[in-house]
């Protein structure tokens, strides 16, 4: 390889390089305010008016000044890399450095609408290099042969060769371990959402659980009313007995007593005592001659209602 091309991989190495490390920065420095500062549309638009009008008036120097000012002040931001690579390209013809930008906007905005045109860029920068070392073979003939056997040439390729491919195997780590950070990341973000649905469902199962209680405690209160309501009579009914001792046990009445109201059938009597109008058989039982065959009660009439 002569010294042209050796030239060449020597630059092709020095920018994998740096955009290896300028990858290491982002990754793991921390992002400062300044950083994020983004310059008004405004400014933006009249620095590319300027760097057009450079180019009109034939002083592309000018242009990619502005181009780099604009990279310098927003580094960041894709687009500006993408617009300096596309001057290093087509104006300054510099492959290796228009690749550096063309990287940096893919590694900023992998997504963009635009990455596809930028890659095909790079593929041509990358035909192009491979066109200059070609042509500089072709070129230097005899001189370029001995050049290449020239064993103190060959290290010296074989040293970039190996520093080119490992600045690309520790590029391509970096977007792995950055990937994997993203997606650390987005699971931390659905654990946390999860966690706060659950805080939500304890939240409305708390005020839910109250409804039941609350409606029994009504149908409770609805009952005692109504118990309140029968004109029962929890007394036992008159029975001689012998004198209650003090540690005799109580006994607890059999039944109730109620006194029969004009318009009440044994049936009615039954729903108030029961809740339960089918149960007429009971109260007939328990007071016989005082029912009719029939079911019908006499007004005043106590009728004992077994518990």
């Amino acid at each position: 390889m002569n010294k042209r091309a050796l030239a060449a991989v020597s630059l092709a190495a020095g920018a994998a390089l740096a955009a290896a490390a300028f990858a290491i920065a982002a990754a793991f420095s921390p992002v400062r305010p300044a950083d994020l500062a983004v310059a008004t549309d405004d400014a933006v638009r009249a620095e590319l008016r300027r760097a057009r009008r450079s180019l009109e008036d034939g002083r592309p120097g000018d242009a990619e000044a502005v181009y780099r000012n604009l990279v310098a002040a927003r580094p960041l931001d894709a687009e500006a890399r993408m617009l300096l690579g596309i001057h290093l390209q087509d104006l300054s013809k510099d492959p290796f450095a228009a690749i550096a930008q063309f990287n940096d906007f893919l590694r900023l905005a992998p997504d963009s609408e635009k990455a596809d045109m930028v890659r095909e860029r790079i593929h041509a920068c990358e035909i192009e290099i491979a066109r200059r070392f070609h042509a500089d073979d072709a070129a230097a003939g005899g001189d370029a042969a001995g050049d290449r056997n020239d064993p103190q040439n060959d290290e010296r390729v074989g040293d970039l060769e190996s520093a080119l491919a490992s600045a690309r195997a520790e590029s391509t780590a970096l977007r792995e371990e950055l990937e994997s950070v993203r997606a650390e990341r987005d699971r931390l973000e659905r654990d946390n959402a999860a966690k706060q649905n659950q805080i939500d469902a304890l939240k409305g199962k708390g005020v839910s659980s109250r409804a039941p209680r609350d409606d029994l405690t009504a149908r409770f209160d609805r009952l005692s009313e109504e118990a309140g309501d029968l004109p029962f009579s929890g007394a036992p009914s008159a029975t001689p007995s012998s004198p209650a001792r003090p540690d005799d046990p109580v006994r607890i009445a059999d039944y109730m007593t109620y006194e029969v109201k004009r318009g009440d059938t044994l049936w009615k009597i039954a729903q108030k005592a029961y809740h339960d109008g089918s149960r007429t058989a009971e109260i007939k039982a328990a007071n016989p001659g005082l029912v009719g065959a029939d079911g019908t009660v006499r007004e005043g009439t106590i009728l004992k209602i077994p518990r």
